[in-house]
């Protein structure tokens, strides 16, 4: 699958080693794809650069692995239409007092890319642990991811990009209306790990009684 992570910091660095790794072509949207960093990246991770626009416009399926605060300005420059987009941004404030959603007035980051980019096929995910157990996910036995949205294409793409990254599932949370809880999820990981002093070294996972 060709895939576009724009976006050149951890989370995208860790998606896009972990994706090629398991055979997916990887297109790196970086704001400066001919300088000697973003260049070395790829060549580390095993994949290509571009810029976000040139990433977005080859690859069947694109990673919005960039601030939340970016959306705006990035969103209407990329081609998105008919393409399943991962949301990954967390709308959170982490120097307040809580790390609560701050989504603004579109209620979440997947509505806000959905209102500028309206052909695109918009899914949340891969946001609710941190940057380096997404390269590594099926080193924690049981651990898995959440998304909603309301393309089912979309989500069934993003059930198996997780299952490559070592998930033991990407559970559905529901439509666009269920994206804020999964936001909320990605804050209380962010609560555990940084204010409760847990680290960033864990996932949530599922479990069942036994019969």
């Amino acid at each position: 699958m060709d895939i576009a992570i724009i976006g050149t910091g951890r989370v995208g660095a860790s998606l896009a080693g972990a994706w090629a790794a398991t055979g997916h072509t990887v297109i790196l949207g970086a704001r400066d794809p001919d300088g000697t960093d973003a260049r070395e990246l790829a060549g580390r991770l095993g994949a290509r650069v571009a810029t976000a626009a040139e990433a977005a416009a080859e690859a069947e399926v694109v990673v919005l692995a960039v601030p939340y605060e970016a959306l705006p300005g990035l969103v209407p420059t990329l081609a998105l239409d008919g393409k399943v987009t991962v949301d990954c941004t967390n709308p959170v404030n982490p120097r307040g007092p809580s790390p609560l959603p701050a989504p603004g007035p579109d209620g979440s980051g997947a509505a806000l890319i959905t209102r500028l980019a309206p052909g695109a096929l918009v899914v949340k995910g891969l946001n609710t642990l941190g940057s380096a157990l997404l390269a590594r996910a099926g080193t924690a036995p049981g651990a898995v991811t959440f998304m909603a949205g309301d393309s089912p294409v979309a989500k069934g793409v993003l059930a198996k990009l997780g299952a490559d990254l070592g998930f033991a599932e990407t559970v559905d949370a529901g439509g666009l209306e269920a994206v804020p809880l999964v936001e909320a999820i990605a804050a209380t990981w962010i609560t555990l790990a940084y204010r409760q002093g847990r680290g960033p070294d864990f996932a949530f996972a599922l479990t069942t009684p036994r019969s």
